[in-house]
């Protein structure tokens, strides 16, 4: 229920409709470049498809881990790991 709070509110649709017309995240790989990032996507990510990974591919230093057993939301379907993964990119 938390996750998807968002949906209910006033012009999320249409802010959606918006930002995947303008390339949704893969169109900004550029404002990405020369920043330390980790990128972590669920192999089983039903939001982001393979076109959109292939645009974060274009990213200088991408540091991407794509989680097994996991979704679009991997912040929810492994917590453990992904707070682990978060301290460890933060603290090096």
């Amino acid at each position: 229920q938390i996750a998807s709070i968002h949906l209910g509110c006033k012009g999320w649709r249409n802010s959606l409709a918006c930002f995947a017309k303008s390339g949704g995240f893969g169109g900004t790989y550029e404002n990405f470049n020369n920043i330390a990032i980790k990128t972590i996507c669920g192999e089983n990510d039903k939001i982001l498809g393979v076109d959109e990974l292939n645009k974060f591919q274009k990213i200088n230093d991408l540091n991407l881990v794509e989680l097994k057993n996991c979704g679009h939301l991997p912040h929810l379907d492994l917590p453990q790991l992904i707070e682990k993964m978060t301290i460890d990119f933060l603290l090096n």
